[in-house]
């Protein structure tokens, strides 16, 4: 077993949020209820702002993500076929 990258991990994670993107949006043709709510209930991380002033140059860097359980699917769904194409 070949030991994989950094890279190649952050490609699945980026890969795999757009195609759990893709299928939220086929969840919202869903009926309204409990089921619906829960699949796209999002779970939010973010860190910042954090601010530099170096008088001259200003840095204001932050970072957010905003993941439901469709986009862990999608996640998981193209690590499987990455590992499938191995």
């Amino acid at each position: 077993m070949k030991k994989k990258n950094l890279g190649y991990y952050l490609l699945i994670l980026i890969l795999g949020t757009v195609v759990g993107y893709f299928l939220s949006s086929m969840v919202n043709f869903l009926p309204p209820g409990g089921f619906k709510e829960a699949l796209l209930r999002p779970l939010s991380f973010a860190a910042g702002p954090a601010k530099l002033d170096l008088r001259v140059i200003n840095f204001t860097l932050g970072f957010g993500v905003n993941l439901n359980i469709v986009s862990v699917i999608g996640i998981f769904l193209v690590a499987w076929l990455f590992k499938v194409m191995e």
